[in-house]
C-alpha cells in the first residue's frame, strides 16, 4: 500500500495517530505545491467519536495556515463512511461533486 502510495503521491507523509501512546489510526497527507491533500485518515472503530479525527485535521489546518495553502480532502457521497458534514464543521466547504466522491476544500 505505501509503495502505491509513494507513486500517486510522492512528497507525501504517511502518519500514525496516538493516543496516550495507543495506535489509534493513521492519516496520509500529500503536500503539494497548490494544496495539501488529506487522502486518508483512518481511526479505529473503538476510538472513533472522540474528537480524535478532528483534532488530528484542525492540527493540519493549524500547519497548512502556517504555510498558506488549502487542505482539499474527499469522502463518498453516500453510505457510512460520509464525512461530509464533520468535514463542514471543521470549515471544508464542498468544491465539487462527482459521484461516488465528495470533493472538499478548506482555505486558510
Amino acid at each position: 500500500m505505501r509503495q502505491g502510495q509513494e507513486s500517486v503521491y510522492p512528497e507525501h507523509l504517511d502518519l500514525l495517530i496516538e493516543r496516550i501512546g495507543e495506535r489509534v489510526g493513521r492519516v496520509v497527507v500529500d503536500l503539494g505545491y497548490a494544496d495539501w491533500r488529506i487522502s486518508e485518515i483512518e481511526i479505529i472503530s473503538a476510538a472513533r467519536g472522540s474528537g480524535i479525527g478532528s483534532n488530528v485535521v484542525r492540527g493540519l489546518q493549524i500547519a497548512a495556515k502556517r504555510g498558506m495553502r488549502p487542505l482539499t480532502i474527499s469522502t463518498p457521497v453516500f453510505g457510512p463512511n460520509n464525512s461530509q458534514q464533520l468535514y463542514e464543521r471543521l470549515g471544508f466547504q464542498v468544491a465539487s461533486v462527482a459521484p461516488p466522491l465528495v470533493h472538499m476544500i478548506w482555505q486558510p
